[in-house]
């Protein structure tokens, strides 16, 4: 676990929204748990609430459905490092209320907020972002963590997709590539021998890749169609221009390595029970803040934990 606002930068970097790698339903199934949890947790007559790191706003889009059965409607306010990040949030929902700062130092009073809530965000602020949501939850107010767990399926994912994504580079793969599509637009100027040797290069990468992925088991969807976009694209590399084979593949490189990045940053900041407890007891302790922590699960894998967390009077 690292107190690390340079993790979190770095996961929104390019803003991205692929935040969890999850299928459609394992979606439409995280957003029932948060609609369902929110209906049995919340306030009754609930007026503040806060999002930190409000990210893509997945979670954001679940409080907002939910908050529309409120009269009033409760002011939300959104927290998170990137400006880019609430820019796009608010421009997805204008109700919000952006508040661009570090988790370590949120602007918002002690005691004032009656749900405080955050997806697989607050971890990146370490211990002064626990401390910051614990400090926040009203009394009578209530708390809602996902946090990401050292020994989940999106853990284990981010690792493989990593493993993989280092095999390109260690491997050259996108030079390999790079130079298959070179030498193969310019067919007239390269020997034949210098063009089976591009080829048989880029074949060979692309089948120990394959074996590598059946060793190591899933990984993102992202470098699935990379791998066969890769080879529908050598086998007809005479069909495009060599600027938007070139193009293509720079991009695919910028975004994977965005990708292992956020992965990296993930696996910095994910706890296993000892540690989660431990850093909860600690933050919240002054704050008088009860809390529960247990397994959070989705189509029976363990996807992170659900912290639970309550502020009764005194």
């Amino acid at each position: 676990m690292t107190d690390s606002k340079s993790s979190w930068d770095r996961y929104w970097a390019k803003g991205s929204a692929a935040a969890l790698p999850l299928s459609d339903n394992e979606q439409r199934q995280l957003g029932q748990f948060w609609q369902a949890q929110l209906l049995q947790n919340t306030p009754k007559a609930m007026t503040s609430a806060v999002e930190l790191a409000a990210g893509a706003g997945d979670l954001t889009a679940q409080l907002m459905s939910f908050f529309g059965l409120y009269r009033p409607e409760p002011v939300l306010h959104a927290v998170d490092s990137s400006a880019q990040a609430l820019h796009q949030l608010q421009a997805r929902f204008e109700r919000i209320q952006p508040l661009q700062c570090d988790l370590a130092a949120v602007t918002l009073a002690d005691h004032s907020q009656q749900l405080v809530v955050s997806q697989f965000g607050i971890e990146y602020g370490g211990e002064a972002g626990f401390r910051e949501a614990g400090r926040m939850v009203a009394v009578d107010g209530v708390l809602l963590l996902l946090v990401h767990h050292s020994d989940s399926e999106i853990f284990r994912q981010c690792a493989r997709n990593n493993r993989m994504i280092r095999f390109m580079q260690d491997e050259q793969f996108f030079t390999k590539v790079s130079h298959w599509f070179r030498v193969a637009q310019h067919d007239s100027a390269a020997t034949e021998s210098e063009m089976a040797a591009a080829r048989n290069a880029l074949m060979q990468a692309l089948q120990h890749a394959q074996r590598l992925l059946q060793q190591i088991g899933p990984v993102s969807r992202q470098i699935r169609q990379f791998y066969q976009d890769c080879a529908e694209l050598a086998a007809k590399v005479r069909s495009y221009q060599l600027s938007e084979l070139l193009d293509w593949l720079e991009r695919m490189q910028t975004e994977l390595v965005d990708s292992q990045q956020r992965g990296e940053a993930m696996q910095q900041v994910a706890m296993d029970y000892q540690q989660l407890d431990a850093l909860c007891r600690a933050q919240w302790h002054p704050w008088q803040l009860q809390y529960h922590i247990e397994p959070f699960e989705l189509a029976g894998k363990t996807l992170g934990w659900f912290v639970k967390g309550n502020k009764k009077p005194a």
